[in-house]
């Protein structure tokens, strides 16, 4: 006979619903081990659209800071140019202090040059301004461009926007970021749009800010990517197809000249793209729903594409466009406590730095694995020291005619590590180098131009040879060997040539010139160096001279 007890089948039931209620409040991939990420129903889905418009993108800013004032979520963001920097760092989990601080506290125009500072160059890099080839260098041989396809190949700021999202986040899907995001770049050969969804989001983010001409194109998937603000500089068909309901769409505008600022070629190229950013906008706004919502900060003249210095101009003005708004935008407000659920849910998707348990090479440049690898001192088994980093990633770059050297990190069986890449000089490795001087003085002035050919590999440490032709007031040749004997480019020996023939002349004591003398001089020499990091050298070697005096 079965025993019945009411208060243990209540208990049972009690105890079941709890069961089957915290089943169904486990976030959809929570099991997968993926950041936790509970289904929408009580609202529509929000896609955040953020445009792209260069320094004008920092009103975005505004913007977030005041959707955090109503409580207002979002579910989705997409992002162009400027936009996709914001919305990249939106994507990883910021709010819109922490944002304003990382974007404040950048250097930008540091970032936007590739120049290296001189105390990371080796010896042999510096002496060079010796020789006065300051001029543009062409790249010549087979498989070689004659220049690059940019001004900057974004070598400082691949590794700022790499050091700041892998702090946060470090999955290569997109959508398991704590916000899912997408970034939109043109592909440059077929005019087509590319949305980006995976991969590096630093790289994605670069690829799509690459303005042309001025930005090296990133290359992906056998794509050449260029600034999305060509095909879609506010991507809100994106979004839409991403799974959002209703989008907040911030269009920080393009500025297009008058006729008096049509005054020459590059002007005009600027206006036609411009033109194509506009136009593509447009369309986009025209297709916004009832339901959408615009944001349109007021920022006419007032900043430009280029005033990286504006920040503080430009938040209130994104703050003020959002303003303006509230009442549609209140429609999408969040309680206290939901707003505050939601805020959890992103913050527990973010996983903080990386632990470093392997360094892995992908070496495209001229020089030989160990080469590169004894320049690298992060270590296996740490936290992922930035700093470090950014030292090893500077000495390799400073190298010389290297493109670019960048880490992403990667995971493999399970464990994360850091993958360093490092591209040769898209020139190649053979060069014509170029340089000018002039010079004046009370008997006019003299004028010397100057012509060389770099080879760059002669073997896997980076072994050189350099012959230079100079005519003018001071013509001359001159021939360098240039062989590093070590791995560690420590060692290194330098046998060179010159014949020059200059003229001299002497004076009396009131300074007037009195004789020129003809100095036809030969030299030869041979060193051997010793580099201390790159910081000082010891060389020991022997320069012999030898030539003939003419004197008219």
């Amino acid at each position: 006979m079965m025993n019945f007890s009411p208060f243990r089948a209540n208990f049972s039931l009690l105890a079941a619903l709890i069961l089957s209620t915290f089943l169904l409040a486990i976030p959809e991939s929570a099991t997968a081990g993926q950041c936790l990420k509970s289904k929408v129903v009580d609202r529509p889905k929000i896609g955040l659209v953020l445009g792209g418009g260069g320094a004008r993108g920092y009103a975005h800013v505004g913007v977030l800071k005041k959707l955090e004032e109503l409580r207002i979520p979002y579910d989705f963001v997409t992002g162009t140019s400027m936009g996709s920097i914001v919305g990249g760092l939106l994507a990883t989990g910021m709010e819109s202090d922490e944002l304003a601080r990382v974007v404040r506290e950048a250097d930008w125009d540091d970032l936007f040059s590739d120049k290296t500072q001189r105390e990371d160059l080796p010896f042999r890099r510096k002496t060079e301004d010796n020789l006065g080839l300051f001029g543009p260098k062409l790249g010549i041989g087979k498989d070689s461009d004659l220049l690059p396809k940019g001004v900057v190949s974004g070598q400082k700021i691949v590794f700022m926007f790499e050091s700041v999202v892998s702090q946060r986040v470090n999955t290569s899907d997109f959508n398991n970021l704590p916000i899912p995001f997408r970034a939109i770049a043109t592909d440059i050969i077929s005019g087509d749009m590319v949305v980006i969804g995976e991969g590096e989001l630093s790289m994605a983010m670069r690829a799509s800010m690459a303005v042309p001409g001025v930005f090296d194109p990133v290359r992906r998937e056998g794509a050449l990517l260029v600034d999305g603000g060509l095909v879609r500089n506010l991507p809100v068909d994106v979004a839409k197809d991403m799974g959002a309901e209703v989008v907040i769409a911030v269009d920080v505008g393009t500025k297009l000249a008058g006729e008096e600022e049509m005054t020459n070629a590059l002007a005009i190229i600027y206006q036609m793209s411009g033109l194509l950013t506009v136009h593509n906008t447009d369309i986009q706004i025209d297709a916004m729903k009832n339901e959408d919502i615009l944001v349109s900060p007021a920022i006419g003249d007032l900043i430009s594409s280029a005033d990286f210095s504006k920040l503080d101009e430009a938040i209130p003005l994104g703050y003020a466009a959002a303003e303006a708004v509230e009442n549609q935008l209140r429609r999408f407000s969040l309680s206290q406590s939901e707003y505050e659920a939601w805020r959890r849910q992103i913050d527990s998707c973010v996983e903080g730095p990386p632990q470093v348990h392997f360094v892995q090479l992908n070496n495209q440049s001229r020089f030989s694995d160990d080469v590169i690898m004894e320049m690298v001192k992060v270590k296996p088994g740490e936290s992922l020291d930035l700093e470090q980093l950014n030292h090893d990633l500077r000495q390799i770059y400073g190298l010389g005619f290297i493109r670019q050297a960048r880490y992403s990190v990667i995971e493999q069986e399970g464990q994360q590590g850091i993958e360093i890449t490092v591209f040769q000089d898209e020139r190649g490795t053979d060069f014509i180098e170029t340089g000018l001087d002039l010079s004046f003085s009370a008997r006019g002035t003299t004028v010397n131009l100057r012509g060389a050919y770099l080879k760059t590999d002669l073997d896997e440490r980076g072994a050189e040879f350099r012959g230079m032709v100079q005519v003018g007031e001071s013509p001359g040749i001159f021939v360098d060997y240039f062989k590093p004997l070590d791995d560690r480019l420590r060692w290194s020996l330098h046998p060179s040539a010159s014949y020059f023939s200059r003229p001299l002349y002497l004076y009396d004591q009131e300074g007037d010139a009195v004789a020129e003398v003809e100095l036809d001089e030969f030299s030869g020499a041979f060193a051997i160096s010793r580099e201390f990091s790159r910081y000082a050298r010891a060389t020991a070697g022997f320069t012999r001279y030898t030539g003939n005096l003419d004197i008219t």
